[in-house]
């Protein structure tokens, strides 16, 4: 026995294969030779193809977070788009009011003055009396 492994199933196969190769005598060199090839082949693509598969894993999972990352953006993009958009309609409607609001109170202070001076000129003595003497 060779002492690394230290379960009975290994012991046991460790055990048939010594018997085999002494049971086999000299023509245990090329069953030797196949066991090993073939043992060591068979990690070869053991490790490849686990070597491969952690890989592919590993791009498929980043493929899945870059999808998730760039909907998460799309949205939060959609969500900033129409904040701002509603602040600048906010803004434009309230210029727009200031605007008219504006004009409606310079509109009312003219007409406003001009009743002022309408009603003075209506109420005055004697401004209709000298006007009429001079002929205006």
């Amino acid at each position: 026995m060779n002492g690394f492994h230290s379960s009975p199933g290994h012991m046991q196969a460790d055990t048939v294969v010594y018997k085999v190769l002494a049971e086999s005598g000299s023509k245990s060199q090329p069953l030797i030779t196949v066991a090993t090839l073939g043992s060591g082949a068979g990690a070869l693509m053991a490790a490849y193809f686990g070597s491969y598969l952690k890989g592919r894993g590993e791009q498929l999972a980043t493929k899945h977070d870059f999808a998730t990352a760039l909907e998460q953006l799309g949205s939060s993009t959609r969500a900033v788009e129409g904040a701002k958009y509603e602040t600048e309609s906010r803004k434009a409607l309230d210029g727009e009011l200031r605007s008219a609001m504006h004009t409606l109170t310079t509109s009312l202070s003219r007409l406003l003055h001009s009743m002022c001076w309408l009603t003075w000129d209506a109420t005055a003595p004697g401004v209709h009396e000298s006007r009429t003497r001079e002929g205006v």
